[in-house]
């Protein structure tokens, strides 16, 4: 019987800046896939995780499926599974990559996914876990389990194909390589460098002001320094102490309400983070307001320029400014 696995990823890889990094990703996909007329996503469709390249990979999962190998030298069981599903990776023309961990090398990154026998499987959609399997099943239910995989993805818009690894009718489609700082800037998140990020995307707009992803890019960076700066070490104590501080606040406490929207952000509740600072801004005048309603306004710009929820939002700003 396979066994499902608990996930724990804390302390491992920031799952803060990955959400908001995750943006950043998705909307240079978005502008790849557009240049090259295709899904084509830069990078190995099969790669050996460490603690290093593992939030890359996390972060490329909001353009692809990944499935997580774990598997060690002393189990033949490992073994065969990596090889199964490298063929599967070529079968299935790089619509999913395949990331091996190796529980020998990597023991936090195995610890951190709850992994303690092997050979077992994890999925990785936009970032998030999705326990598959323990042990080896047939080649027949590992093929099924991806096509499900796969399946679950495109719901979500998840439909990338890495370049990178295997052969594909489609080998010779290349995604156009991004301006220099904004390569510069996916860099420099990836190794969790927000000071590198900032000055990249930052140079950016020096070079051309009307750079939108630029900006949102650079609006992204800042929340992540911002929270940075109220939690180092993403302690949920914290956390929860600067909700209960802003619950307790006037709304006149422009501080103590900014902090919170941050946070609010950061674990997605934007909803809320947008209603906290439009009643802040109903509630203060002069350059207070002015101050809350440009942070309020650079979150809007932390997402997509359609989502409805900022739709939403500026609508009742107008009611409150106007």
């Amino acid at each position: 019987m396979n066994q499902q696995i608990p996930v724990n990823l804390s302390g491992v890889v920031d799952l803060g800046a990955l959400a908001a990094a995750n943006e950043i990703k998705q909307a240079h996909a978005q502008q790849d896939s557009a240049a090259a007329g295709s899904n084509v996503v830069s990078g190995s469709a099969v790669r050996e995780i460490t603690t290093q390249n593992l939030q890359e990979t996390l972060l490329q999962s909001a353009q692809v499926p990944f499935v997580l190998v774990f598997h060690a030298t002393q189990s033949e069981n490992s073994a065969k599974l990596v090889a199964v599903f490298t063929d599967l990776v070529k079968q299935f023309q790089g619509r999913f990559g395949l990331a091996t961990v190796s529980t020998d090398k990597q023991t936090q990154v195995a610890q951190a996914f709850g992994v303690t026998a092997v050979p077992a499987a994890i999925a990785v959609l936009q970032g998030q876990p999705i326990p598959l399997f323990q042990g080896l099943p047939q080649v027949a239910e590992i093929t099924q389990t991806i096509e499900k995989l796969l399946a679950a993805a495109a719901q979500y818009g998840i439909t990338g194909i890495l370049s990178g690894g295997v052969e594909r009718a489609d080998a010779a489609a290349q995604v156009p390589p991004l301006p220099k700082h904004h390569q510069d800037g996916l860099d420099a998140l990836d190794t969790g460098d927000l000071a590198g990020a900032y000055a990249a995307y930052s140079a950016a707009l020096k070079e051309n002001p009307a750079d939108a992803e630029a900006q949102a890019a650079l609006s992204q960076v800042e929340l992540l320094q911002r929270i940075e700066e109220l939690n180092p070490v993403r302690d949920p104590k914290v956390t929860k102490q600067i909700l209960e501080t802003a619950a307790a606040a006037e709304l006149t406490d422009i501080s103590a309400h900014l902090a919170a929207a941050d946070l609010e952000m950061m674990h997605q509740r934007e909803e809320a983070a947008f209603a906290r600072l439009i009643d802040v801004i109903a509630a203060t005048e002069g350059e207070n307001r002015n101050l809350v309603r440009e942070r309020l306004l650079a979150l809007f710009a932390t997402l997509e320029p359609g989502n409805e929820l900022v739709k939403q939002a500026r609508r009742a700003l107008a009611n409150v400014l106007f």
